[in-house]
C-alpha cells in the first residue's frame, strides 16, 4: 500500500507499529510513502508522525475499506461555520476572499466513515503548494448498509498580509490518492464590502486539522 502527503519539500517522518520504528524519506511531488517494504501485517495499527508528534494512526485493513466505503455528500469553501451540537454548517459560502477576512474555511460533508478517516487538504498558490494539513475525521460507528450517517468535517487557513493574493487551488483526497474534491478561490487585496455579517470565526480544534507547517516551506 502507498500513502500520500502534501509535501513542497523532501522530509524524513516516522512510521511505528508494535516494537518496530522507521523512519522513511518522503519528497515532492506526491509525497509517497511506501509501506510494502515494511511487511506491516493488514490489521496491525501503526501511526505515522514526525519528531516526536503523532499525525495519525490507522491499518491497512481499515484503509483499503475506507477507499471503497467513503462518499463526498458536499465540500464548500466559506468564511465560518455553525456550530450546533456535533453537527457543523457552512455560513458564508464563497470563492472570493477579501484582504480583511479572518480566514478560509474547508466544509466538508462525507458518509461511509466507518473507521477513523484520515485525509490530506493541500493548498497551492501559481502552483506552489504552500500548506498542506493531515487530520482524522472520527469514525460513526453506527453507520450501517440500511442506513447512511452524515459526517462533518472543516478545515481552514488564516488569511493574513503575508498570505498571496490571487488564485488557489484547493485539494481534498484520501491518504490513498483518492481524490475527492478540488476547487479554486481567489483571495483579493481590497477590504470586503461591508453588509452585515457574524462575529463568530471558526477555531479548528487542537486534535484536528494539524497543519504540516515542518514539511513545506
Amino acid at each position: 500500500m502507498r500513502l500520500y502527503f502534501p509535501v513542497a519539500q523532501a522530509d524524513v517522518i516516522e512510521v511505528t507499529w508494535g516494537n518496530e520504528k522507521r523512519e522513511i524519506s518522503i519528497s515532492e511531488p506526491d509525497g509517497c510513502l511506501d509501506l510494502i517494504p515494511l511487511r506491516i501485517p493488514k490489521k496491525t495499527p501503526f501511526t505515522i508522525g514526525k519528531a516526536g508528534n503523532r499525525f495519525l494512526t490507522t491499518t491497512q485493513e481499515n484503509l483499503l475499506e475506507l477507499e471503497q466505503s467513503v462518499q463526498l455528500v458536499r465540500c464548500v469553501p466559506c468564511r465560518d461555520i455553525h456550530v450546533e451540537g456535533e453537527t457543523l454548517y457552512p455560513i458564508f459560502p464563497t470563492t472570493t476572499f477579501y484582504a480583511d477576512d479572518a480566514q478560509i474555511v474547508l466544509f466538508a460533508e462525507f458518509t461511509g466513515v466507518n473507521y477513523c478517516l484520515p485525509i490530506t487538504v493541500s493548498w497551492h498558490h501559481e502552483g506552489k503548494l504552500c500548506f498542506g494539513a493531515v487530520t482524522e475525521i472520527p469514525a460513526l460507528d453506527q453507520e450501517s448498509d440500511m442506513e447512511k450517517f452524515v459526517r462533518s468535517y472543516a478545515i481552514g487557513i488564516s488569511i493574513n498580509s503575508d498570505t498571496p493574493r490571487g488564485e488557489w487551488e484547493v485539494n481534498l483526497q484520501l491518504l490513498t490518492g483518492r481524490k475527492l474534491y478540488r476547487t479554486h478561490v481567489r483571495i483579493l487585496n481590497q477590504k470586503r464590502p461591508r453588509y452585515g455579517e457574524s462575529g463568530t470565526l471558526f477555531r479548528p480544534k487542537p486534535e484536528g486539522g494539524r497543519i504540516l507547517d515542518e514539511l513545506v516551506e
